[in-house]
């Protein structure tokens, strides 16, 4: 494997659960959803209706979300809980207020030496996302800006802007088109051996593979522990 040598690369592209972002898809049995839903303004409905409606999306989009046959036609979070039996006879406020129930069980945080790292890597090079999220994207955009890094990414494209799921190629030809540069001066950093290093990789992009996973028969161009190792390594 050579030495990753960050002149070769013109713009650095993240996933962002489990590469930068830590702590979301908090589902389970102990989660207070129903105390959730009553903080957002929910009054409708019980806590055990909250937490079937919640349990049922979840298995529905888990199940289609490792099914490679629905990722250039996912449905997300509402239209999710718009066809489901469970919720389907929802209004459509409910069905809002369900849906900002799941995501933020599904947001994540992200540490302080991620943050550094992150801007590390913008003083030099054009840095951008591409991320599988579920619900819709105004609770990840709000978190990118609390944690001052909004800014810096010059290109965001989240899963649930449209049907499309990586590793489905049209999402990381979108970041590519964004930024304007040829995919094989691109860097994509992720966690996940097919959602990330096999779809970029697929596009003509260069990868790494931070993180623990067993990667199997996909192979990464380069791999680290993690993104500030990367950054303390290379930049």
């Amino acid at each position: 494997m050579p030495d990753l040598n960050p002149d070769e690369f013109d713009a650095v592209l993240f996933d962002l659960n489990g590469t930068f972002m830590f702590g979301q898809d908090r589902f389970g049995p102990d989660e207070r959803y129903g105390a959730t839903y009553r903080a957002l303004g929910g009054e409708r409905l019980s806590d055990d209706e909250v937490r079937t409606i919640v349990d049922a999306t979840i298995r529905d989009l888990t199940e289609k979300y490792h099914d490679s046959t629905w990722h250039d036609r996912y449905p997300g979070v509402p239209e999710t809980l718009r066809t489901r039996a469970e919720s389907r006879h929802l209004p459509l406020s409910e069905i809002a207020l369900v849906t900002d129930v799941i995501a933020c069980y599904e947001l994540g945080d992200i540490d302080e030496d991620h943050v550094a790292a992150l801007r590390r890597f913008a003083r030099s090079h054009r840095i951008g996302i591409v991320s599988n999220i579920w619900a819709p994207k105004p609770r990840w955009v709000d978190r990118l800006a609390e944690r001052g890094l909004l800014e810096l990414f010059a290109t965001i494209v989240f899963s649930s802007d449209g049907p499309h799921m990586k590793p489905s190629p049209v999402l990381f030809r979108q970041a590519r088109d964004d930024l304007d540069v040829p995919a094989d001066r691109i860097l994509f950093v992720g966690d996940d051996p097919v959602f990330d290093i096999q779809g970029a990789g697929a596009v003509g992009m260069r990868t790494v593979l931070v993180g623990s996973a067993e990667s199997g028969s996909i192979t990464a161009d380069w791999r680290f522990r993690d993104v500030p190792h990367l950054a303390a390594s290379h930049w």
